[in-house]
């Protein structure tokens, strides 16, 4: 189990850094409620809920923004 718990962590990560480098629009998790505005928006569903909180796979993310645009309470945002 605790194998497990490190590879997702290890993976959520690697997400999180390839989204920063390549300026992916990034979910401020303190901020997102879950509500899945975005994920009703996103036009190649990259955006998924995890753990009651939204999460965007860089690979599928096209980095149209419009997630940025779509969240009322402004918790996702692009590195730079």
């Amino acid at each position: 189990m605790k194998t497990l718990l490190i590879c997702i962590l290890i993976a959520l990560s690697v997400m999180t850094l390839a989204a920063i480098i390549l300026d992916k629009p990034v979910v401020q998790r303190n901020l997102c409620v879950g509500c899945g505005d975005c994920i009703s928006q996103c036009p190649t569903g990259a955006i998924s809920i995890h753990g009651a909180k939204a999460s965007i796979d860089p690979e599928l993310c096209i980095d149209c923004k419009i997630c940025v645009r779509t969240c009322t309470y402004r918790a996702i945002k692009t590195a730079r």
